[in-house]
């Protein structure tokens, strides 16, 4: 070989190597996708609830609010742990942290929670 000429060494080799490892990178970050998407939701009692937090009147009073949390029927206790975090979440976004006084509190006061058509209903007001 001549000082001119180029020795390749595995040509076809390298570009197999690059090719798998951009395959393998990848399916490992679609799957990082698929296992965020499944553990991204909160689990309370085991099971996964859909919980929503409003002001009563956003026009004139922010510090009242309701939360609504839907399959409330899997478990009471589930529910309002969810109730309570949906709370919590509310009053930080709107006021930093806050006291929450709870209608019913739904961490001391599961018996006393009411759910009607699967869906427990609390009320708070964020207090300072």
């Amino acid at each position: 070989m001549s000082a001119t000429q180029t020795h390749s060494t595995g040509g076809p080799t390298r570009f197999a190597c690059a090719a798998a490892a951009v395959l393998v990178g990848t399916f490992v970050l679609s799957s990082c996708g698929t296992f965020k998407n499944e553990n991204r939701r909160q689990r309370y009692d085991g099971f996964i609830f859909s919980a929503k937090s409003k002001p009563v009147d956003k026009k004139t009073d922010l510090e009242n609010f309701t939360v609504e949390v839907k399959r409330a029927s899997q478990s009471r206790t589930g529910a309002g742990k969810a109730g309570h975090h949906e709370g919590t979440k509310y009053c930080i976004e709107n006021f930093g942290p806050h006291k929450i006084e709870w209608a019913v509190h739904p961490l001391d006061q599961v018996d006393d929670l009411q759910i009607v058509n699967d869906v427990l209903s609390l009320r708070g007001t964020c207090v300072s």
